[in-house]
């Protein structure tokens, strides 16, 4: 394989979507005489504490720092490893996100070496309060971007804001392996009256897997949870939540005070094997995000077949969302919205919510891996035109 037909991919830590979205480059890429290198920064995460992921990937790996954590290192250390892998690689085309700063060096190589740079990128404008001289010097390191592979629409229409022109946008950053969920969703329904004894769940349950952050909004979501249970009484639903972090002790708190420890489960984090399982037994998912540039689990659970509660401020929702068809968007600020969703998705037929779940899937297949593959190819093809 000649140096000059090298695709190199660079992400913080391969988790289980990343190796999907990877290995769907490799298929869309490989036909035009590209080998894809995939290169992480390390094998371990302290803010997700995932499994790492272990074997052949089914491409060229590289990780960087072995056995360490992304806040363990320091910033030149970063981009002389970096450096490195690409003075061996010499590839034709480099592919990153601009999140890290450390990623400047990734881009200043490119333009030492006249290779492109293609970005990836979840970023919206609404994400964060934006201020004219940040966004100025933004700009002009993102127009040094030959092309870039974005999330949706809003993420596309601030990549474009910053620079890179329209043209030279793609979609599909922002996927997961649809048909790993949707098998093993299936394959737990199979098996639901074990697993819901196995597991403790209950037989009509929401779910939400998040971080245990302020960014998930879970407090003011246990206060809408809360008003919900008062509106439909005896016959409302439990709620689910997967997942830990450094607000676990905050959650713990409002469920105290504002619900029951008997209505809120919290069953921890729960690893790529085991949370299928959950939502192939859940009736909806619920995404109370205030701030979230996508929510990957919404794409997870719409695999799953699940109706959707998502909360506008998700990158995805424009996208992924379409009202009463699939499920409902909510202003997550607002207690009494979200608990508006609820009751609606509880007050659904079940035949509704299986229709649902059915709309989920089908709108999900589109924003599977090959969209990445697909999104990423026409950014090679533009940023080598270019």
């Amino acid at each position: 394989m000649s140096e000059s037909k090298k695709v190199v991919i660079c992400f913080e830590m391969f988790l289980p979507y990343h190796v999907a979205r990877i290995r769907a480059a490799q298929r869309c890429l490989s036909p035009l005489g590209y080998c894809v290198v995939g290169v992480e920064l390390v094998s371990s995460s302290r803010i997700y504490n995932w499994a790492p992921v272990q074997g052949d990937c089914g491409f060229q790996r590289v990780t960087l720092f072995e056995g360490l954590s992304y806040p363990e290192l320091r910033r030149g250390a970063i981009i002389g490893r970096t450096w490195g892998v690409l003075e061996k690689e010499q590839p034709s085309v480099v592919v990153f996100g601009w999140q890290f700063p450390e990623m400047l060096g990734l881009l200043a190589w490119c333009q030492i070496r006249r290779r492109p740079a293609i970005a990836m990128s979840e970023s919206k404008l609404d994400d964060m309060p934006r201020y004219w001289w940040k966004e100025w010097v933004k700009r002009w390191f993102i127009r040094r971007f030959s092309a870039a592979l974005v999330g949706g629409a809003p993420q596309l229409e601030y990549a474009v804001a910053l620079g890179i022109p329209y043209a030279r946008c793609f979609l599909g950053y922002d996927v997961v392996d649809n048909d790993y969920f949707a098998h093993e969703a299936d394959s737990a329904r199979l098996r639901a009256e074990q697993l819901r004894a196995t597991l403790k769940l209950p037989s009509h349950y929401f779910m939400t897997a998040a971080r245990f952050i302020e960014e998930k909004n879970l407090p003011r979501a246990i206060q809408a949870y809360a008003a919900y249970r008062e509106r439909v009484g005896p016959s409302a639903w439990k709620w689910v939540v997967c997942g830990d972090g450094p607000l676990r002790a905050d959650v713990g708190r409002a469920v105290r005070m504002f619900a029951s420890e008997d209505w809120i489960l919290l069953p921890g984090l729960k690893q790529y094997d085991e949370i299928p399982l959950y939502y192939g037994l859940a009736s909806a998912f619920w995404l109370p995000s205030q701030k979230d540039g996508w929510g990957l689990v919404v794409n997870e659970a719409m695999a799953s077949g699940l109706p959707v509660l998502v909360s506008r401020r998700c990158g995805c929702a424009p996208d992924l969302v379409r009202e009463e068809e699939n499920g409902w968007t909510f202003d997550p600020y607002n207690v009494s919205d979200m608990a508006d969703a609820l009751t609606r998705m509880h007050e659904a037929s079940e035949d509704q919510r299986r229709a649902m779940g059915n709309t989920s899937r089908r709108i999900i297949a589109d924003w599977g891996p090959e969209r990445f593959g697909q999104g990423l190819l026409g950014a090679v093809s533009a940023a080598l035109a270019s």
